[in-house]
């Protein structure tokens, strides 16, 4: 028997049997990919992520996702940033509700919450956030006025503590390396000669090997399907990190391909975005800033506008702020 699929309705589940057989369980319709050219060109806002290793499946918003029966797929939905499990059919700008939403911890707290109280504290700015991958991360926090040297120490399945004079800590080598699936502390203490003038400790937790083996996977399919290595780092990667909350993952990607010299405003306005979003204005304020700059010459009115709305937007945040944690930064 054979079948031809252009002629099923657009919207329609092709779950077809032959005897026990089923030769299709899942369908992404909607109007062909070939034909959606010719008549309205669309932005995508989602891809499939697929756990076959096969390449995602870009989607746009008007797209009919067909599922089968008793199974599950995974978009990754980039215009939010957003990772979605669905089980049943519906348009892809419906699926990357809310409601879908894969839960996170994408959470900032431990890098912006001690502002918020108040707090005069030597902010442990990277890693960034309380989510990570590395086993092995370099430790950078705020100079802190009239502090002489720093320690740092970490706790949970390891206890060791190193002190400096500087503002930056690779990971010792005479240490073991952080274990996949456990949680960490990371204290930061400044001093002034032997007297501790502030501290604050922020909680340092390693997805599982599975889980970073998936991620591993998904950010090479997204490798081979995305051209451009700044939409990459600017929209699938962001909304993959983001997702599992792997902020300081976001932030170095972006940070990546600007030490590759990249001149595309848009990777430095999103850049601006995530510090922003933690709460580091200083940074954000120098992202925004060379955002504007770079738009500006290339008349670029859209990131222009988003640059100039960001600038705003860090000016508000250090109203928020102690005068002296702003010079902090």
């Amino acid at each position: 028997m054979t079948i031809n699929r252009n002629l099923l309705p657009s919207s329609l589940l092709a779950l077809i049997l032959l005897g026990d057989i089923a030769l299709a369980s899942v369908v992404f319709a909607s109007t062909p990919p070939q034909k959606r050219q010719t008549l309205k060109p669309c932005t995508p806002i989602a891809r499939k992520l697929q756990t076959d290793g096969t390449a995602p499946q870009s989607l746009c918003a008007e797209d009919m996702v067909v599922v089968g029966k008793g199974q599950q797929i995974t978009l990754l939905c980039t215009q939010r940033f957003t990772m979605v499990e669905v089980g049943q059919s519906g348009r892809v700008e419906e699926l990357c509700g809310d409601e879908n939403v894969i839960p996170s911890h994408r959470s900032s707290e431990g890098v912006n919450s001690f502002r918020a109280r108040g707090n005069l504290t030597p902010l442990a700015i990277a890693p960034y956030g309380q989510v990570h991958l590395q086993e092995r991360p370099t430790i950078r926090w705020q100079r802190i006025q009239g502090a002489t040297t720093y320690q740092v120490r970490v706790t949970g399945g390891h206890n060791w503590s190193v002190t400096t004079d500087q503002l930056t800590l690779p990971y010792p080598k005479d240490q073991p390396s952080l274990r996949f699936g456990e949680t960490y502390r990371i204290t930061v203490t400044a001093l002034r000669g032997n007297s501790p003038v502030m501290a604050i400790a922020v909680p340092y937790n390693l997805l599982t090997q599975a889980e970073a083996k998936q991620i591993s996977g998904w950010v090479n399919q997204l490798e081979q399907v995305t051209p451009s290595k700044d939409d990459l780092a600017i929209s699938e990667l962001q909304s993959l990190y983001l997702a599992y909350g792997l902020w300081d993952e976001a932030i170095r990607v972006l940070q990546t391909r600007i030490a590759q010299r990249t001149t595309n405003p848009a990777v430095y306005r999103a850049l601006g975005d995530r510090f922003l979003e933690l709460g580091l204005a200083s940074e954000a304020k120098t992202a925004y800033s060379q955002a504007l700059k770079l738009s500006t010459a290339v008349n670029n009115r859209q990131e222009e506008v988003l640059a100039q709305q960001g600038l705003t937007q860090v000016k508000q945040l250090q109203s928020q702020l102690p005068s002296s944690t702003q010079g902090a930064q």
